[in-house]
Protein backbone atom coordinates (compact mmCIF):
# COMPACT_ATOMS: atom_id res chain seq x y z
CA UNK A 1 0.00 0.00 0.00
CA UNK A 2 1.48 2.98 -0.89
CA UNK A 3 2.45 5.59 1.66
CA UNK A 4 -0.33 8.36 2.33
CA UNK A 5 2.35 10.87 3.38
CA UNK A 6 3.06 10.87 -0.56
CA UNK A 7 0.00 10.58 -2.05
CA UNK A 8 -1.31 13.70 -3.96
CA UNK A 9 -4.45 15.65 -3.44
CA UNK A 10 -6.26 17.26 -6.62
CA UNK A 11 -9.12 19.36 -6.03
CA UNK A 12 -11.93 19.89 -9.28
CA UNK A 13 -13.52 23.22 -10.18
CA UNK A 14 -16.77 22.27 -10.18
CA UNK A 15 -17.36 25.82 -11.79
CA UNK A 16 -14.78 24.82 -14.52
CA UNK A 17 -16.64 21.57 -15.08
CA UNK A 18 -20.03 23.65 -14.87
CA UNK A 19 -18.57 25.91 -17.52
CA UNK A 20 -17.44 23.20 -19.91
CA UNK A 21 -20.84 21.48 -19.65
CA UNK A 22 -23.00 24.21 -20.26
CA UNK A 23 -20.46 25.14 -23.70
CA UNK A 24 -20.76 22.19 -24.94
CA UNK A 25 -24.78 21.93 -24.03
CA UNK A 26 -25.26 25.16 -25.82
CA UNK A 27 -22.70 23.75 -29.10
CA UNK A 28 -25.09 21.14 -29.53
CA UNK A 29 -27.80 23.33 -28.73
CA UNK A 30 -29.04 20.55 -25.99
CA UNK A 31 -31.08 21.81 -23.17
CA UNK A 32 -31.20 20.45 -19.80
CA UNK A 33 -33.89 18.49 -20.40
CA UNK A 34 -32.89 16.82 -23.40
CA UNK A 35 -29.62 16.04 -21.79
CA UNK A 36 -31.49 14.74 -18.88
CA UNK A 37 -33.34 12.45 -22.20
CA UNK A 38 -30.00 11.04 -23.01
CA UNK A 39 -28.34 10.54 -19.90
CA UNK A 40 -31.17 9.28 -17.70
CA UNK A 41 -30.01 11.45 -14.99
CA UNK A 42 -33.19 13.37 -13.92
CA UNK A 43 -33.53 17.04 -14.35
CA UNK A 44 -33.78 17.85 -11.14
CA UNK A 45 -30.40 16.49 -10.48
CA UNK A 46 -28.95 18.15 -13.78
CA UNK A 47 -30.73 21.77 -12.33
CA UNK A 48 -29.37 21.28 -8.72
CA UNK A 49 -25.72 20.86 -10.61
CA UNK A 50 -26.32 23.88 -12.81
CA UNK A 51 -27.19 26.04 -9.81
CA UNK A 52 -24.83 24.45 -7.44
CA UNK A 53 -27.13 23.82 -4.86
CA UNK A 54 -25.60 19.96 -5.26
CA UNK A 55 -22.20 19.74 -3.89
CA UNK A 56 -20.81 17.63 -6.67
CA UNK A 57 -22.18 15.19 -8.74
CA UNK A 58 -20.75 11.69 -9.17
CA UNK A 59 -17.88 11.44 -11.14
CA UNK A 60 -19.87 8.86 -13.31
CA UNK A 61 -22.38 11.14 -14.29
CA UNK A 62 -19.93 13.99 -15.12
CA UNK A 63 -18.53 11.46 -17.43
CA UNK A 64 -21.81 10.27 -18.86
CA UNK A 65 -22.93 14.36 -19.39
CA UNK A 66 -19.24 15.48 -21.06
CA UNK A 67 -19.18 11.81 -23.16
CA UNK A 68 -22.92 12.35 -24.37
CA UNK A 69 -22.31 15.50 -25.06
CA UNK A 70 -19.41 14.67 -27.25
CA UNK A 71 -16.65 16.53 -25.07
CA UNK A 72 -13.27 15.29 -23.12
CA UNK A 73 -13.00 14.41 -19.69
CA UNK A 74 -9.51 16.03 -19.81
CA UNK A 75 -10.71 19.48 -20.86
CA UNK A 76 -13.68 19.47 -18.66
CA UNK A 77 -11.51 18.98 -15.75
CA UNK A 78 -9.13 20.73 -16.98
CA UNK A 79 -6.13 18.28 -17.53
CA UNK A 80 -3.35 19.10 -19.95
CA UNK A 81 -0.08 16.81 -20.42
CA UNK A 82 3.06 18.28 -19.45
CA UNK A 83 4.51 19.05 -22.64
CA UNK A 84 1.25 21.07 -23.36
CA UNK A 85 1.84 23.10 -19.82
CA UNK A 86 5.60 23.41 -21.07
CA UNK A 87 4.55 24.65 -24.88
CA UNK A 88 1.77 27.25 -23.21
CA UNK A 89 4.15 28.97 -21.41
CA UNK A 90 6.50 29.58 -23.88
CA UNK A 91 4.26 31.71 -26.00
Amino acid sequence: MENSQNATTYMVDLDRVRSYIRHLMAENRVTTAKLAEKTAISKGTLDNFFDGSTKAPTFDKVCTIVIVLGGSIDEALGITKQDEKVESQQL
